[in-house]
């Protein structure tokens, strides 16, 4: 029998040590691989939200699932109030995942080489480097770009997270010193005309082709010359010209523009710029707002963001960083391009502007990672000693016996393995994850998705299925937006393809899966007049309806369904409420419900016939 000071030198020996040192090398080996193959051989790009937290967060669970789960079994954790097996293997891993993160922020602010220039332009003609301090530059803030974006989060996609981004072009601080219209005016001078062209001090502002001209020259256009006319007025034309746009702004694009950028033309456009200055707004809002409040709150955040915006010197920064892979980049990517005014040598050079020192650019970052390694392995060796010893297995354990297979794990492999009797449910459960690995890897999000990329891959939407896009009907119910919209789905999927598969026969499984998948969307596109809807949940609340109605029906035994009926009406009442909140595809939910009870009723005499059947040929052998 072990006193409690050999027990305590046993845990902090055999659970604690390999877990301190699983998490150290964790740290040491994950940040170095950042460094070698993404920061010095650049070997590939990779999104930085995957890199610097979904990695951390997902690899440790290889580590607390086999070497250090071995381990951890040998503790007393199942107990009658429940098994704390999950929660102690979920808080090793958080534990090694927390300073990982940490590690991998650090990484990529400290490892970053600052390069000096002293014009913009040197920025194409030097390696790329993470910052750049620069002495002569000029941010033109009057030809910015805009470009909005939003997405949702949260389980029941009940934030709606409304972005806004600006991109100004950079030049060196000797070409914009001449204002534009004096630009112009030398090139009026020199033509044949001779009128030199200056901007008025009043009144609307006019451009053409990118260039500020005077109302008067305007007259000298023809109008079959016009490609486009655009007017921006009151909040608008302030916000993309600050007070210059106060009455209005007149924007025309010509005809022999359009057609060759770069020619010499009546009025020269602007030259393309060598780098820009990016910045970025973000607002967080409830999803379960009506449209007219979403919009007003936009409008708020619109007015709030460009205030902020035009009251920023942005010809004051200490340095800028380059942006990295990520959300942001799309977004001044897309804010670049409307701007008519990139080229495939600036459209890379997309910087970040900082106002603070470039010496404290990592902040506290660095003590934090041992803070936090500290703290998470003071708080596992606290758990540590809430547990006693299994004392077979830990006999067993030290006597190097082999470790039988667990029960739990081969039934959390049975899940995923196609077999005889549930083929079906692992298949469509393969084919959601896969699409979304897809979406993924093309670069489109992780955690959440923007609406236009889900319509563009599939999503169901009643204007586009009117005018003859009825795949969308059943593209959209493998689709999800989101990492969080995924799992919630793949769990109800596979508990309910558990129980249900085996009965109705995988064939059927599947046919019935699509059909309540149909009414589903049906139903979706009949309740609401344009909105994108995705997801597996219609398909499988008929799956649940099925189920329902075969307990109903006495297909299983009483005993059985009457736990799974309690089970299943607070799994149906729950979800339905959720889905009242707003942000939820209800109609869809409720589409599939109804359609699967009716299926369940329908299939129920034969299933109950066949179930005496093998009832009669099992008792009369």
């Amino acid at each position: 029998m072990l006193n409690s000071k050999s027990i305590l030198l046993q845990k902090f020996k055999l659970i604690f040590i390999p877990f301190f040192l699983t998490a150290l090398g964790y740290i040491i080996l994950y940040t170095f691989l950042h460094w070698l193959l993404l920061i010095k051989l650049q070997l590939f790009n990779a999104k930085e939200e995957y890199v610097d937290t979904w990695g951390p967060l997902i690899l440790p669970w290889i580590a607390a699932l086999t070497w250090l789960g071995k381990r951890i079994k040998l503790l007393q954790l199942k107990r009658k109030k429940g098994d704390s097996t999950l929660g102690f293997q979920m808080l090793a891993s958080l534990a090694i995942a927390a300073p990982v993160i940490l590690a991998q922020n650090y990484l990529e602010t400290a490892s970053g080489k600052l390069t000096l220039l002293n014009h913009v332009e040197e920025i194409t003609r030097n390696p790329s480097t993470k910052f750049y301090e620069i002495r002569n530059y000029y941010v033109d803030t009057a030809s910015k770009g805009i470009a909005y974006t939003s997405d949702l989060s949260g389980k029941y996609n009940e934030s709606l997270n409304l972005h806004i981004y600006l991109s100004s072009p950079m030049y060196d601080s000797a070409i914009p010193s001449t204002k534009i219209g004096d630009i112009v005016s030398e090139n009026a001078s020199e033509s044949n005309e001779g009128t030199r062209i200056t901007k008025k001090k009043s009144g609307r502002l006019f451009i053409v082709d990118n260039l500020i001209v005077d109302s008067s020259r305007l007259h000298t256009l023809s109008p079959d010359s016009v490609a486009s006319v655009q007017v921006l007025k009151g909040v608008a034309a302030r916000t993309a010209y600050g007070n210059e746009g106060s009455n209005g702004v007149v924007i025309i694009r010509t005809k022999k523009a359009e057609r060759d950028f770069n020619k010499k033309h009546p009025f020269p456009v602007i030259p393309p710029p060598k780098a820009w200055c990016c910045i970025q707004y973000s607002k967080t809002i409830s999803n379960r707002l009506s449209r007219e409040e979403k919009e007003e709150k936009f409008h708020d955040f619109y007015v709030a963001s460009m205030d902020t915006f035009h009251s920023q010197n942005l010809n004051a920064f200490t340095y800028l960083q380059r942006t990295g892979f990520n959300d942001n980049l799309a977004g001044f990517k897309k804010a670049i391009q409307k701007t008519h005014m990139a080229d495939d040598s600036s459209i890379i050079n997309i910087m970040e502007p900082e106002f603070k020192s470039y010496a404290d650019r990592n902040g506290h970052t660095l003590p934090w990672i041992f803070a936090s390694l500290g703290i998470g392995s003071a708080i596992f060796f606290a758990f540590l000693l809430g547990f006693r010893f299994d004392d077979q297995k830990l006999n067993d354990f030290n006597e190097g016996k082999p470790e039988l297979q667990a029960e739990d794990g081969k039934e959390m492999a049975g899940i995923f393995k196609p077999r005889p009797g549930y083929f079906a449910t692992p298949i469509i459960l393969y084919l959601n994850i896969l699409v979304f690995l897809v979406m993924v890897f093309a670069g489109l999000g992780f955690v959440s998705f923007s609406s236009m990329d889900l319509l563009q891959w599939g999503a169901n939407f009643k204007p586009s299925v009117v005018e003859g896009q009825w795949w969308r009907l059943f593209t959209s119910m493998f689709l999800h937006n989101g990492i969080i919209h995924l799992a919630s789905n793949m769990i109800g999927l596979i508990f309910v393809g558990i129980l249900l598969e085996p009965v109705l026969g995988s064939k059927r499984f599947a046919i019935f899966y699509l059909l309540a998948g149909l009414f589903a969307s049906l139903t979706s596109i009949w309740w609401y007049t344009a909105t994108v809807s995705v997801g597996a949940s219609g398909a499988i609340f008929g799956l649940y309806g099925i189920f329902t109605a075969l307990l109903l029906s006495n297909v299983f035994p009483k005993s059985f369904s009457k736990s799974f009926l309690v089970t299943m009406g607070i799994f149906i009442g729950y979800n339905l409420i959720m889905g009242l909140n707003g942000g939820i595809d209800n109609a869809a939910h409720i589409g599939g419900l109804i359609s699967g009870l009716i299926i369940g009723y329908f299939v129920a005499p034969d299933l109950n016939v066949i179930q005496e059947t093998d009832t009669e040929m099992t008792s009369n052998p």
